[in-house]
């Protein structure tokens, strides 16, 4: 092996060592999805379907930071007005949730991703690797990881919640397993909407 040739892959070993630190070092933070240059997203043209009027859709070339969140290189992130969506590059805590990394995470009315491990919100326990939404910080959806009572009601495990209203008033449950309530017994797979009081008052199969 020749000087120059051991010299050319040593010089390509140690580029592709000192490559990914020189590139955390730039600033790949940006504001909005618009201001990505194309050398570093590519812009997707809108889905058949949506005509000539959709979100702008950016094929991320490598991991950036856009809406003060990290976002993961060779994905599409989308941003409509307020509606903005992507797939995170890692774990990570946003306003007090550890939120999974390679999972999409969201903002619009709510924001919310996947739950990278178990927290209580609200006084509620969500389930790690399962979905949950915020409006602002007030817990808004969440599957139960262990049994919880609301509103007098004692919900097992693995139910979805969902919750309205400043007060946090239960607004719908999925129900995972059978559950009794009110004085009826309710199978697993339908899903209860209730009034303000707590009361059934409608059921959908799922």
């Amino acid at each position: 092996m020749t000087v120059f040739r051991l010299f050319v892959l040593i010089w390509a070993a140690a580029f592709c060592w000192i490559e990914p630190l020189l590139a955390q070092s730039q600033n790949l933070s940006y504001k909005h999805l618009d201001d990505v240059p194309p050398n570093l997203g590519e812009r997707l043209p809108c889905p058949p379907e949506m005509g000539n009027e959709c979100s702008t859709r950016v094929r991320l070339k490598r991991d950036l930071t856009i809406w003060g969140v990290p976002l993961k290189g060779h994905t599409i992130a989308s941003d409509w007005e307020e509606d903005r969506n992507g797939i995170l590059a890692r774990d990570f805590l946003y306003k007090g949730v550890w939120l999974k990394g390679g999972k999409k995470i969201w903002f619009y009315v709510t924001w919310g991703g996947t739950l990278l491990k178990d927290q209580v919100f609200d006084g509620v326990p969500c389930k790690a690797d399962s979905k949950v939404s915020f409006e602002d910080r007030r817990l808004t959806e969440c599957t139960l990881g262990a049994t919880h009572k609301v509103q007098g009601i004692d919900f097992a495990p693995g139910t979805k919640l969902t919750f309205l209203g400043l007060n946090n008033t239960l607004s719908w449950a999925d129900l995972r397993v059978p559950h009794h309530i009110g004085g009826h017994d309710y199978p697993a797979g339908v899903s209860l909407r209730f009034d303000e009081n707590g009361v059934v008052i409608d059921q959908i199969r799922r």
